[in-house]
């Protein structure tokens, strides 16, 4: 929606995991299980990670959340990015920030498979759902190609890969629904919280 706003959509997959719902989907709040009974409020000048800027789960979706409970723009101490969900995950279990926002298919495939990575954490909160991440396509790609990429993933979501994946449908939702994340950052900005 920001950086390649150009892109063709070719559609979205639908998500079974815990919290999403059909071709939505949101983040938890994850901090440490010390901190399982707090509410986001009681994060008030603590440290943020967020996996990048430009992610909507890691970053947009927490400074929307944020965004009406700060003071002159800010609600965290520090924010620091981490190059990724999973070092996010790893930058709290290690004491280096306080909370973040993680999708929750990245916190269903852990659970699944290295369910390590989640030992010690907890949810603690989570963000309103908005649309799945969509699968894009240059600008130049034509018609029949369009078709036929469609074509394929429709048939994908069935393999058990998928299922494994919870991968559990693909749709085409019309592209002005990822409005919804460009609205999330700028009524953040328009409360004043133009950063984390």
């Amino acid at each position: 929606m920001t950086q390649l706003p150009d892109a063709q959509l070719v559609g979205a997959f639908e998500l079974s995991a815990p919290g999403c719902d059909g071709a939505r989907y949101r983040s938890w709040l994850v901090a440490r299980e010390a901190d399982k009974a707090c509410a986001l409020a009681d994060f008030r000048g603590r440290r943020a990670v967020a996996n990048s800027i430009d992610s909507h789960s890691g970053y947009n979706a927490l400074r929307y959340l944020v965004a009406p409970l700060a003071q002159n723009g800010r609600f965290f101490r520090v924010t620091h990015l981490s190059g990724s969900h999973r070092q996010s995950l790893a930058d709290l279990r290690a004491g280096k920030a306080d909370i973040a926002a993680i999708d929750c298919l990245t916190w269903a495939l852990l659970r699944c498979h290295a369910a390590h990575e989640l030992a010690g954490l907890a949810i603690v909160g989570e963000t309103p759902l908005c649309p799945a991440p969509p699968l894009i396509t240059s600008v130049r790609t034509d018609q029949q190609t369009l078709a036929t990429l469609r074509r394929i993933l429709t048939r994908l979501v069935k393999a058990k890969a998928a299922r494994a994946s919870f991968i559990s449908g693909f749709t085409v939702p019309d592209r002005e629904a990822y409005r919804e994340i460009t609205r999330w950052e700028e009524e953040a900005a328009a409360l004043g919280v133009t950063t984390l």
